[in-house]
């Protein structure tokens, strides 16, 4: 916490015992303190009814339905910061790096897009079209498969395609240090989800891959047939351009070149 921060209010509010413990971390620190009975009479009903109203928020997230005490859940409430977007705008891209958190939609529509790429044992490689691989919408998380799996780049990017959306953000560190470390029950949770939906994406990845790799064998092979009658003079190797190549070997060169290129992109598919 820094300047601005309060802390120590939940054991006030609820007349309990403290729940954590306050270390100083810079050489001089200056606090401002209120008495237990003056900021039951001053403070008291308002920061009760903004922990109602932090816990309402966060239980309508599948994620959070594990938390069933009210002041864990408020703790957390802690560590989301709310963040504004508009359509078309850019959550985070594929390939990001670091992941910066997990995100919770609290108001519109989001797509989950994946943009692959095929290397078909040597014999041609091609960014895939961006396909859209989900939908999100109010209540879901996103994000979450990096921080399970501990990646550093991002999977997939997320895109928003409502008028506008907000979205609840909760930094990597904070949701593994105050999820997943104080609440085993999410962490498995979560990781059953997770290896679903790793199953639905490397079935649906598969899937868009042999399907750009059709597309590719089906135009290596319509240009394949074109070339029969066709001298290769456009496309001359550079043993051809120094003499040592007849045209016609050239010609057979070249369609040599794109048989086997056929040939590996048509086992690849089966």
């Amino acid at each position: 916490m820094t300047e601005g921060a309060s802390f120590g209010e939940l054991a006030l509010v609820l007349d309990k015992p403290r729940t954590a413990t306050i270390y100083t971390k810079t050489p001089q620190t200056t606090l401002c303190m209120l008495y237990k009975r003056d900021y039951q009479a001053l403070i008291g009903e308002s920061f009760k009814t903004r922990m109602d109203r932090a816990c309402k928020e966060l239980s309508r997230f599948e994620l959070f339905t594990k938390i069933r005490i009210p002041r864990q859940l408020f703790a957390v409430s802690y560590y989301v910061k709310e963040r504004h977007f508009i359509r078309n705008a850019w959550v985070y891209r594929q390939g990001d790096n670091p992941v910066d958190g997990i995100y919770l939609v609290k108001e519109g529509e989001v797509e989950v897009r994946w943009r692959g790429g095929t290397d078909v044992e040597g014999a041609i490689t091609q960014r895939m079209p961006e396909v859209v691989m989900g939908v999100a919408g109010e209540g879901e998380a996103i994000g979450v498969e990096e921080v399970i799996d501990g990646r550093n780049e991002r999977l997939q990017g997320v895109l928003v395609k409502s008028e506008r959306a907000v979205l609840l953000q909760i930094s990597r560190e904070d949701f593994i240090e105050r999820v997943l470390v104080l609440h085993p029950e999410v962490r498995k949770h979560l990781i059953r989800e997770n290896e679903i939906k790793k199953q639905y994406h490397k079935k649906r990845e598969a899937q868009l891959t042999k399907f750009q790799a059709l597309q590719q064998f089906s135009t290596l092979k319509a240009c394949y047939q074109k070339d029969l009658n066709v001298t290769p003079f456009k496309n001359q190797t550079s043993l051809e351009q120094r003499g040592h190549l007849s045209p016609r070997n050239a010609l057979l060169l070249q369609r040599s070149r794109q048989q086997d290129q056929m040939t590996k992109l048509a086992r690849s598919i089966n």
